[in-house]
């Protein structure tokens, strides 16, 4: 074990916590763990024997005689944690924040880390990056990962709203003087919100910049309600997957279809494309309604970005027809050979991490 100096950016999203970081300025790497959280007492996880990488058997314990735990990521859902979609990104950023901190720290073999940290967080929920940063400075000095004791400082830290990112890298292409002469909105869409970043002449426009609830969770919903007893989980991958080619026959829909009675099986799988077709179509109309509102019509350029953009592409590319809209991906490091819905839902996170700390370093 040795002490490093960590650079870390974080997007704690609601479907997957992106990380992207660098070990004592090496090349960075990504790291993805489910967005679930679980407080359990700590004998929950006594009996389990540590055999997988640390980020998808990954518990935080913030003293070492404390009777119970936070277990994050993959193991949180191997213990059915309830989806906590209602929930502010903030208050579960924390522990996420400290189970990837210690997940690279056994990965890397770091028992000291100084950490210069970059967080994304909703525009809505920037208000609370002060609490956030005392919350991280104060427990990431000692707290226990597994049964690992991590130990580390927090040198700088950098919280911004979603859509940051995507300025960032605005601001390497076309410079600040062009930031300074343009309107621009920033889009992403997410598994829980869909964000909007609007700045005009270089700065931020409140009544053009916010943050909904309508991510692609509302889709899921709605499928849900037509079709009770599926599993959110399969619900979400196929209906992803599936995008506009609703068939009967799709491989995907077959995944999500329980009768096991060939005269009953045609039947459900029409009734799960009844069901998507209608959400689809109820769905986008909220968010249509959403966008009319929130996003300026007179903007010299748009960013579009984040996992649910793919799935809404069709619908998007005709309603900003007019705007010519730039798709922001990452294609950086081990996301260029990634499926290309991974470089959306990373390209945020990268482009911050890249200026934050890469570009720093070169100047």
């Amino acid at each position: 074990m040795q002490s490093a100096k960590l650079q870390i950016g974080f997007d704690p999203g609601a479907s997957l916590s992106k990380v992207v970081y660098s070990v004592n300025s090496t090349p960075p790497k990504i790291l993805m763990m489910e967005p679930d959280v679980l407080n359990l007492p700590a004998r929950s996880v006594s009996h389990l024997n540590l055999t997988a990488q640390p980020e998808d058997q990954a518990w935080v314990r913030l003293d070492q005689n404390a009777e119970r735990i936070h277990v994050c990521g993959f193991l949180a859902r191997e213990f059915s944690a309830v989806e906590r979609i209602g929930m502010l990104k903030y208050e579960y950023a924390f522990y996420k924040f400290l189970a990837a901190v210690g997940a690279i720290s056994l990965r890397e073999r770091l028992d000291r880390v100084s950490v210069d940290a970059a967080l994304l967080l909703p525009y809505g929920e920037i208000n609370s990056r002060e609490w956030l940063r005392e919350k991280i400075s104060k427990s990431l000095k000692k707290y226990y990962f597994q049964n690992t004791v991590i130990r580390g400082h927090l040198m700088s830290y950098h919280c911004a709203s979603e859509g940051t990112g995507m300025m960032c890298h605005l601001i390497r292409q076309h410079g600040m003087e062009w930031i300074s002469q343009n309107r621009v909105s920033i889009l992403i869409f997410g598994y829980r919100n869909i964000s909007c970043l609007t700045l005009n002449r270089g700065v931020i426009e409140t009544y053009h910049s916010a943050t909904t609830d309508l991510g692609f969770v509302k889709l899921i919903d709605k499928v849900i309600a037509r079709t009770p007893g599926q599993n959110r989980y399969a619900l979400v991958e196929a209906v992803y997957a599936i995008g506009s080619d609703l068939r009967t026959d799709h491989c995907e829909l077959q995944f999500l279809i329980r009768s096991t009675q060939p005269e009953n099986i045609h039947a459900e799988a029409k009734l799960l494309v009844d069901a998507i077709e209608i959400a689809r179509y109820e769905y986008w109309q909220l968010v249509q309604d959403w966008l009319n509102a929130v996003v300026p019509d007179d903007l010299n350029h748009l960013i579009i970005s984040g996992g649910t953009s793919i799935y809404l592409k069709p619908f998007l590319e005709k309603h900003f027809e007019w705007a010519t809209p730039e798709w922001l991906a990452s294609h950086s490091g081990e996301l260029s050979q990634s499926d290309p819905c991974l470089k959306f839902r990373f390209g945020d996170v990268m482009t911050l991490f890249e200026s934050r700390f890469q570009l720093e370093e070169v100047a």
